[in-house]
């Protein structure tokens, strides 16, 4: 049934519009429903009015400093902050929520679908690295406008962010949950961050404490992100025998980055990383935005990525290759020259084979094969494989052959993609579905161990954790199904849900209801202990049907 409501624009109008009950999102305090007859606009619905006064100002205050975004490069899709355009009034003129422009969700997807090949062929999204690069540099120029008003996000992710499935163009969701600079310096926090995009000092500080340091310190993780397949910047392999904390937030907090210029002690990066092989520019100001003094702000990244933009050149190898200049990013990852320049080395040893093979005379035409090395500029000697020179003294591909396998080999799949633990360390990943992820195991890792799947698809995620036995004279195989059920959170009386399973909840709730998966779910609650508020944690497996979970305490 449509509910008849005020509608006043800025400018001072005000026109009768209808909420219909069909809602396009929803939030823990509000609906994001259609507008009957507008086909433009969606409205965000506070359910109880009292959280509705609560936001009142701060949408008066966001109607009153809009924020002015930078035009579309060439005439493109323009990118947007999705912002509050008119207050919604009940007929008794108390305000209920706002109207905002509506993001056609046919032909836009969430940011994380961005990360994964597989996902991006499913989505129907551009494969081209170049896309996902000018997808990050819409999003540092909207960030530079907002912080040009005074404003912050504060809770940038990839699940508030919307991109174009055709044009590198994106939207930032949830405007009202920003951190709003106000008339006289008044401001109005932001009360959300989610864990893995917040900086550490984020956990000494509060959310709404937070300014552009953290806005800057989320911007890199994303960043991270497109350029690197998915890759969180804080995932790695812990080395030795080293404890780290498993969850990427904890690696955070403790600085466990290790994809910089010099190794990190503790941690290794995950081994389709391609970090090493990006521009050094790029480089650099990751370093500087997780473990130096002074992150990048959103212009500095901005002109830097606007540079490497002017650079992008294609790769006849893969026109999907991110190729900036004379080197192709995923080109020197396979452990191979690119073949349309090869790069400034490439192009000095076939002009030198070519001299030689000239100064040879005929008898190289038959085929003649040559060992290449160079040495890498850390002084390490990396071989190039055999190249069968041609007539044309232009050299094929060299290949790299695999390592064979030795220890303990486990295989798993999964229906969703996501990262593999083996007792709590984290050793490989789940690219898409139905494609096996085989890791080989050290020694001291065989017998009884636990492997634990964790996995994400759009919004929601899928958690499961088995036992199994590793024996060295075998190939162990695992496979994780998952399936999509309706489920309802429910904590034990005189507790609280601060989280479920890497989401958190920055307000306490008495449930949580959802689309989730089959599975096993590891809830944070907050619960009464010798007179004061302690954090607990349950594990809590849903039936084949969903519905209620039953929990159980793990710590």
């Amino acid at each position: 049934m449509a509910e008849k409501m005020y509608l006043y624009h800025p400018n001072g109008d005000m026109e009768h519009v209808r909420l219909t009950s069909t809602r396009v999102g929803a939030g823990g305090t509000a609906d994001v429903l259609e507008v009957e007859g507008r086909a433009d606009l969606v409205a965000k619905f506070y359910r109880e009015p009292g959280h509705a006064r609560d936001i009142e100002k701060k949408v008066r205050v966001m109607l009153a400093r809009s924020v002015e975004l930078p035009l579309a490069q060439g005439g493109g899709l323009q990118s947007s902050i999705v912002w509050p355009t008119g207050l919604l009034l009940d007929l008794h003129h108390e305000f209920r929520g706002f109207a905002m422009r509506r993001i056609d969700r046919g032909r836009s997807v969430s940011l994380n679908c961005l990360f994964n090949s597989k996902i991006r062929q499913r989505h129907g999204l551009p494969q081209e690295a170049g896309f996902r690069l000018r997808c990050g540099l819409a999003l540092c120029r909207l960030l530079e406008a907002l912080h040009a008003q005074g404003h912050y996000v504060i809770d940038l992710k990839d699940a508030n962010i919307l991109v174009d499935r055709a044009e590198p163009a994106v939207h930032l969701l949830d405007s009202d949950g920003f951190c709003i600079l106000g008339p006289g310096n008044q401001r109005f926090p932001a009360r959300h961050v989610t864990p893995e995009y917040t900086a550490p000092e984020g956990v000494s500080t509060p959310a709404e404490q937070l300014r552009g340091q953290q806005d800057a310190f989320a911007l890199a993780v994303l960043l991270f992100q497109l350029v690197n397949e998915g890759i969180h910047p804080f995932q790695g392999i812990p080395k030795g025998f080293v404890e780290l904390p498993s969850e990427n937030q904890g690696k955070i907090n403790r600085r466990l980055y290790a994809y910089g210029w010099e190794p990190h002690p503790q941690i290794a990066p995950v081994p389709l990383s391609l970090h090493a092989h990006l521009p050094p520019e790029l480089r650099n100001l990751f370093d500087r935005a997780f473990i130096g003094r002074e992150r990048p702000a959103p212009t500095e990244w901005r002109q830097c990525l606007e540079s490497l933009e002017e650079r992008l050149r294609p790769c006849r190898a893969d026109r999907n290759h991110l190729r900036v200049g004379r080197r192709c990013v995923h080109c020197s990852s396979q452990g191979r020259l690119s073949p349309t320049t090869g790069g400034l080395l490439g192009e000095w040893l076939r002009d030198a084979a070519g001299s030689i093979l000239q100064s040879m005379g005929g008898w190289w035409r038959h085929s003649a094969v040559f060992r290449l090395a160079l040495v890498a500029g850390s002084g390490a000697l990396v071989s190039l494989g055999a190249a069968t020179l041609r007539s044309s003294g232009m050299a094929e591909e060299p290949r790299l052959s695999p390592s064979s396998p030795s220890g303990n080999i486990l295989s798993v799949t999964s229906n969703v993609p996501g990262e593999v633990r083996v007792n709590g360390r984290a050793i490989g990943h789940v690219r898409h579905k139905g494609a096996p992820v085989d890791v080989q195991l050290g020694a001291g890792e065989g017998g009884q161990v636990v492997v634990e799947f964790l996995g994400v698809d759009g919004f929601d995620f899928a958690f499961d954790r088995r036992t199994i036995v590793l024996t060295p004279d075998r190939k162990a195989e695992l496979k994780f199904e998952f399936r999509k059920v309706r489920a309802v959170f429910k904590p034990p009386r005189g507790s609280t849900l601060l989280g479920v399973d890497r989401q958190s909840y920055a307000n306490p709730r008495s449930r949580v209801d959802r689309d989730t998966y089959v599975g096993l779910h590891v809830l944070t609650l907050q619960a009464s202990g010798s007179g004061a508020q302690v954090e607990v944690q349950y594990e809590c497996r849903l039936g084949d049907k969903g519905g209620e979970c039953e929990m159980f305490r793990t710590k």
